[in-house]
């Protein structure tokens, strides 16, 4: 009779590992757990540890088996599928109620089967139509105008350095007493 376990595993990570390298290692697993059918939930646990040398980031698997080695086995072959080395793969001991885990593959009925998208309805849904053209974003660089100023003409721009009119240059030369 087959029953949940959840496994546990540390993943070993070559380098300083980022945020973006934690995200793909969870996806990677993702991606190899959906071609084992008995593994039914992967994730990784944030933060990695450094541990003898190395970088670990541990992984959590619910997987339906006969007994434990069979689990441990299916999660090692998950961890390789993903291109991923582990130094420990253990079964957690925790109990497991049927209700918390997404039911086993054959307890899954017709209903229930996950079938494939069909990528032709999808990409068309997803297309824009032909000849609308999107609406622009207003920037910092370019405000909508308001009030008042939204009528007044715009102001010619100077170059650095140069008083705006000859009038402001002989008063300013005024002022200054010459």
């Amino acid at each position: 009779m087959r029953r949940p376990y959840e496994i546990m595993a540390d993943c070993e990570l070559g380098g300083f590992p980022t945020s973006g390298d934690v995200g793909r290692v969870g996806d990677a697993l993702e991606r190899a757990r959906r071609a084992y059918t008995q593994v039914v939930r992967a994730t990784v646990v944030p933060p990695a540890a450094f541990r003898d040398g190395r970088y670990i980031l541990p992984a959590r698997f619910l997987v339906w088996a006969e007994d434990a080695s069979a689990a441990t086995r299916s999660v090692e072959q998950v961890i390789a599928e993903a291109g991923l080395s582990s130094r420990v793969v253990l079964p957690t001991g925790r109990a497991l109620a049927e209700s918390d885990v997404p039911p086993a593959p054959e307890a899954r009925g017709p209903a229930t089967k996950r079938r494939a998208a069909s990528t032709r309805g999808a990409a068309r849904a997803k297309a824009p139509a032909a000849g609308k053209a999107k609406p622009r974003r207003r920037t910092a660089a370019t405000p909508a105008a308001k009030g008042r100023r939204a009528a007044a003409p715009a102001v010619k721009a100077r170059r650095p350095g140069k008083p705006a009119a000859r009038s402001a240059a002989k008063s300013r030369g005024k002022a200054r007493g010459r």
